[in-house]
């Protein structure tokens, strides 16, 4: 299996550590390495690329660098944004017809990493028998900042059909789909084989079809970028092909798209720091990052 890794977005909610400036697949929230850093090093493989922001271009160079994995055709610079479906579609002129590619974000946290290659695996046997995989997360709360995968008729153990796709529900639709037990979050992530890829983008949306058989160089891809469709991959094909399947996965996963999602995996109680030195004084239940500057805190609570 080979890779295409998502690293455009500025993780805004987690405004003011993670801006446009510094986006928050470029930070080190939960260890020695970026979020970005440890995607790549997650799946153990040199078999990727990497798409990204133009004005990105460095910092992903510089990150891959400081872990011995840069190499020029691995970086891809998107001229401008234009969403997960160009995206994806650009990446796909580095690979054959044959691989089987996993696409995944550049900005998530996963606790079980041998659980999370298990499932990868499973999702590339499935993808081999002609189907489009996503990777549904058992959800543990009923979140309104999801999208929902809902689960269909059942394939083989921990796989299903996918039935639809959900938007963002409001509390007592995210209640219900909990109970329910076959819904699950959408973590965005999607492993397929190219041909059964490209034959369903023909099929169900010819605009990023036909911006795939223009492009003709990595180099010059400005002129082909204005005249794609802004959209997402679920709108473009996941939510119209009959060959998406989804596979039940739990394997510690997090978007860490606000500071309560951040704090629950750093510490689960007190301060959390990030500081290189932080006094609190009668201060508990607060997130305290600091790169240089020393913080100092008097009955601050949460």
């Amino acid at each position: 299996m080979k890779f295409i890794i998502l690293a455009g977005g500025n993780g805004s909610r987690l405004f003011p550590l993670s801006r446009d400036k510094a986006a928050k697949q470029f930070l080190k929230l939960t260890s020695e390495y970026s979020l970005m850093q440890e995607t790549v090093l997650r799946f153990k493989s040199n078999d990727f690329v990497i798409v990204g922001g133009k004005k990105d271009y460095y910092k992903i160079k510089t990150q891959l660098e400081e872990i011995n994995l840069f190499a020029k055709n691995r970086v891809l610079s998107e001229p401008f944004g234009r969403n997960t479906a160009p995206a994806i579609t650009y990446a796909l002129k580095m690979f054959d017809d044959n691989d089987v590619l996993a696409v995944l974000p550049s900005d998530h946290y996963i606790k079980d990493e041998q659980r999370f290659l298990d499932t990868l695996a499973v999702a590339e046997e499935t993808a081999r028998k002609g189907f489009i995989v996503t990777l549904g997360i058992t959800p543990s709360y009923p979140e309104t900042g999801y999208g929902y995968i809902e689960a269909g008729e059942v394939m083989n153990e921990n796989v299903y059909k996918i039935k639809a796709f959900k938007e963002k529900p409001d509390l007592d639709t995210a209640k219900d789909y909990l109970e329910s037990g076959n819904f699950f979050w959408n973590a965005g992530m999607f492993i397929f084989k190219k041909a059964t890829f490209l034959e369903q983008l023909k099929k169900y949306s010819s605009n990023i079809y036909e911006f795939y058989e223009e492009i003709t160089s990595t180099d010059d891809i400005e002129e082909f970028y204005e005249n794609v469709e802004n959209i997402s991959i679920d709108y473009a094909l996941m939510e119209k092909t009959d060959k998406g399947a989804v596979i039940k996965s739990d394997f510690g996963w997090s978007d860490i798209g606000n500071w309560k999602a951040l704090k629950d995996i750093i510490d689960d109680n007190g301060n959390v720091e990030k500081a290189e030195k932080f006094i609190p004084i009668d201060s508990n239940n607060n997130i305290v990052v600091s790169d240089k500057p020393i913080v100092g805190a008097i009955n601050v609570d949460n």
